[in-house]
């Protein structure tokens, strides 16, 4: 239940939440509970639309445990993407739509695994902050969207 809200939260507020703000997912009228409560109970949101969204993530973090490096895709940047890029600025109905094939959900996880990984070196190329501390900080929209724009020709 802690990580679906957590996936919720990270569409919908961003990864910078889920990871640092998740004890607050189950205090009564706090930002993240809110925030995830008015999804659920969105017009546009379907037990598919939920489905769909948790299915990404937890590709993505069987992807990352894959991984030589154990730490790409990051699973709530990840979802924290889709959620801006491929959805329009967090917007649900687009979910499944953008999740309905497994091309389109391994094309959404490669994009965005070489965008974490350049995401994270240019964080620590230019703040010295190593990757346990940056999950722990405010998402930089601006480079992360750079860095998509600049992976998506790849």
């Amino acid at each position: 239940m802690e990580k679906l809200l957590q996936v919720i939260i990270s569409f919908s507020l961003g990864g910078y939440h889920a990871y640092t703000k998740k004890s607050n997912l189950l205090k009564y009228n706090t930002e993240q509970y809110n925030a995830a409560i008015e999804f659920i109970k969105g017009t546009n949101v379907t037990i598919d639309t939920l489905v769909d969204l948790y299915l990404l993530y937890r590709k993505a973090d069987v992807n990352k445990s894959n991984s030589s490096e154990n730490r790409f895709p990051i699973p709530y940047y990840l979802i924290d993407a889709f959620a801006l890029y491929e959805c329009s600025n967090r917007k649900p109905e687009l979910i499944s739509n953008k999740l309905n094939s497994s091309e389109l959900i391994e094309n959404t996880i490669k994009l965005y695994t070489i965008v974490t990984k350049a995401y994270t070196k240019n964080i620590r190329q230019s703040t010295a902050i190593e990757y346990n501390q940056m999950i722990k900080k405010p998402i930089d929209y601006l480079l992360l969207e750079n860095q998509r724009e600049i992976m998506i020709d790849i």
